[in-house]
């Protein structure tokens, strides 16, 4: 339940369904006190290779201090343990909804293997000095991180000569001398004229 006038929390869900995960489902003063308050996921199927998480958040925080936070876990068994942490955040975005991505590479470095039976632990904590803790997330989902092409070259390298100067525009411009950004909007990325992202 979002109250606007409650000036801690958002004024609406972040992806326009209506529904979102808060600290606590009720107007007025909701923020999180002497403690924490924890979400954990249904399962997720992360078992393929590039398998990636996206969710967005939001977190006002009235001290900044490393005692409040919100710490994201992740867990490969189904809840069963052991969990282990892909990302903290100790900052305030206002009444701001952030979008935060964490991939697979990223869970593998902290020594977790990728499962058909994750799940993910959202544990939000306000600590001695109390201050003003509200959180909420949504849209959870996962990706496939399929689109990992090295870059090799300068980036708007299109000639593939080793350098970026003014010739590289000319293959993007019509005969009116007007470029066409329509052509290839990620060559400024990838370095080659495919249409395909980085």
């Amino acid at each position: 339940m979002i109250d606007g006038s409650w000036p801690y929390t958002p004024f609406s869900d972040s992806d326009g369904s209506g529904q979102c995960y808060l600290t606590q489902n009720q107007l007025g003063n909701t923020d999180v006190d002497n403690g924490s308050v924890t979400l954990i996921s249904p399962t997720l199927d992360m078992s393929g290779e590039n398998d990636s998480i996206i969710f967005d958040y939001y977190l006002y925080l009235s001290d900044s201090q490393t005692t409040d936070l919100l710490r994201v876990e992740i867990d490969s068994n189904n809840g069963a343990g052991p969990w282990t942490t892909i990302a903290t955040d100790y900052t305030s975005g206002g009444r701001n909804w952030r979008t935060m991505k964490i991939y697979s590479s990223q869970i593998r470095d902290a020594g977790v293997t990728l499962t058909s039976t994750m799940r993910l632990r959202f544990t939000v904590n306000d600590s001695a000095p109390q201050g003003v803790v509200e959180a909420g997330i949504d849209a959870v989902g996962t990706f496939d991180v399929d689109c990992l092409i090295p870059v090799t070259c300068p980036k708007g390298d299109v000639t593939d000569d080793g350098s970026v100067n003014g010739s590289h525009i000319q293959p993007f411009m019509d005969d009116n001398g007007t470029v066409d950004v329509a052509t290839d909007a990620d060559m400024m990325v990838d370095c080659l004229v495919n249409g395909v992202c980085p």
